[in-house]
């Protein structure tokens, strides 16, 4: 056996270029209860060829971010760099190694149990076996600490789908599940920037399962098959409990011609449970009846109990008229709270005229983003309009050019009591479009009783809340806007900081709450950037 060659890169300061010193913004909420402060590092200047795609997480020495690095025309790897409690910059490696002969490849940085992980695959094109690893890194000097451990070894499918691996935690942060699920990907997928295409679909669905404890102690693995064509079967989302128990939520379709009730939804979402270290398998149906469910997600309550919500409409995908919310003890399979509440006319009338709201016309359709689950048992759901439009144009000499754009528009945030009825629903107004997402959506930090959510947003709206009068978001003379929703659903809107004066944008889905007080951020504009800490006292 061929030992392990590892060679890591330390990236010096000549990628890192000062350009201004450090600064701190205070900034009072309208929101007379609470104050915000922000903080800023030092303006740096990015590696070329590279971008921040997540806050990995955060150490008694500093906060540590995940950059993508591009390799020649194909090849992506990718490079974690820290930075200190007060925001200085201390580190950044990009990691390459080989294994019996075969390249490493490295993704999906985490933090469990306070230590900080990669995950590496090899890749045999004979055997079409995918061996994947799990590495520590030292949390100090960012490099690795020379050992592997194999978390499974999946073998690719005949089929053409494409073995994938992602992970999982438990509420409580105290359980860790590693899962490989092909039905991810239909006919082709995006991985990375790249599109794959697949060949064609099995007439079952196979994935596999490792679920680690504390010190990544394997408390037991399994491979699976569902009964499902992976034409007809996508997975969507995928979960841990505390007491270890492994959950899948999925899609299924009906296949074509076997619909048995005339205009009913030809699809259903399922969820699959796999409990008593994976000796025990049950299913469970998610259905509204007659009811579409346009988007579903789920989460495991601190006891054990499946939550599930999301959003339902008469008229099929592409439209809402209401959430939905049930709750199901996994061990009796038994429903314990199952409903659906319509949105009523005073809250429609947030984003149609009074007429249409009174007639009860349904919404566009929203992405479900949150599940917060309330002490009492209730839930509270965030969800962003989210679509994308495609035009093409034609030049005088006959050529043609398509441009896609992607619009991220007004977030809703519905209070749902355990009994199903909503305590209150509210809309925050936004209107934002690009040719990526990369400046757009929302940032959310919960603390007690208030959501906090920040996005970039046109200065003319900072003293607007009519969706009337709302101005869309052009990244010029843009600020970071702070949305404040108090306990009642009532919310105020203020400024964080101006992007104009500090020279970068910020950007939301890079910024990740990190314990109660405080959010940590990226801002960049070219290859100029700066990361932040926003503080809740």
């Amino acid at each position: 056996m061929k030992s392990l060659q590892l060679k890591i890169t330390v990236l010096k300061t000549p990628g890192f270029i000062f350009l201004v010193t450090l600064f701190i913004l205070f900034c009072k909420t309208t929101s007379a209860q609470s104050n915000v402060k922000v903080e800023f590092s030092e303006q740096y200047e990015e590696p070329k060829g590279s971008v921040v795609f997540d806050v990995v997480g955060y150490d008694d020495g500093g906060f540590v971010f995940g950059r993508y690095n591009r390799k020649g025309l194909t090849h992506i790897n990718i490079s974690l760099e820290k930075y200190s409690k007060s925001l200085k910059f201390l580190t950044i490696r990009d990691y390459e190694s080989e294994l019996n002969g075969l390249d490493v490849d490295y993704s999906s940085p985490f933090y469990f149990q306070d230590q900080l992980y990669l995950i590496g695959t090899t890749y045999d094109k004979k055997t079409k076996k995918r061996n994947l690893y799990y590495n520590e890194v030292d949390k100090s000097t960012m490099s690795l600490k020379n050992k592997e451990v194999l978390i499974q070894s999946i073998q690719e499918n005949d089929n053409g789908s494409l073995a994938l691996a992602n992970y999982a935690f438990s509420r409580d942060q105290k359980v860790l599940a590693f899962y490989n699920l092909p039905g991810y990907l239909k006919k082709t997928a995006v991985l990375a920037g790249f599109s794959i295409p697949l060949s064609k679909s099995s007439t079952e669905t196979k994935g596999s399962v490792a679920v680690y404890g504390g010190d990544m102690e394997k408390m037991w693995d399994l491979n699976f098959t569902f009964p499902y064509s992976e034409k007809l079967y996508s997975v969507k989302d995928a979960t841990i409990g505390n007491n270890g128990d492994f959950y899948i939520l999925g899609k299924l379709f009906e296949e074509k011609g076997k619909s048995k009730t005339a205009g009913a939804p030809n699809y259903q979402y399922v969820i699959n449970a796999f409990s008593g270290k994976g000796t025990n398998k049950k299913e469970y149906k998610i259905s509204l009846d007659k009811y579409y469910i346009t988007d579903c997600s789920f989460t495991i309550s601190n006891d054990n109990k499946i939550i599930c919500a999301g959003f339902y409409s008469e008229k099929g995908y592409g439209n809402i008229m209401g959430s939905f919310y049930l709750s199901i003890d996994p061990e009796t399979e038994k429903i314990l709270t199952k409903g659906v509440s319509p949105f009523d006319v005073e809250f429609l009338k947030l984003f149609m005229s009074d007429s249409r709201a009174e007639k009860g016309k349904e919404l566009p359709n929203f992405d479900l983003d949150q599940i917060v689950i309330r002490e009492d048992g209730g839930a509270v759901l965030i969800g962003e309009e989210y679509y994308v439009t495609v035009s093409t144009t034609t030049s005088s000499n006959g050529s043609t050019t398509t441009r896609t754009t992607y619009h991220y528009n007004d977030i809703i945030v519905i209070n749902i009591n355990p009994d199903n009825s909503v305590e209150w629903a509210t809309k925050i107004p936004k209107r934002q479009a690009g040719s990526s997402g990369f400046y757009l959506s929302y940032a959310a930090h919960i603390k007690d009783d208030k959501i906090y959510l920040i996005f970039n947003d046109n200065e003319k709206n900072l003293d607007e809340i009519k969706p009337d009068k709302i101005y869309p978001y052009d990244g010029k003379d843009s600020y970071a806007t702070l949305v404040t929703i108090n306990e009642n659903g009532t919310w105020k809107k203020s400024a964080l900081f101006s992007n104009k004066e500090t020279g970068v944008i910020l950007r939301p889905i890079v910024s990740e709450q990190i314990n109660d007080d405080e959010l940590i951020m990226y801002a960049e504009k070219g290859r100029k950037y700066v990361i932040g800490k926003i503080t809740f006292e």
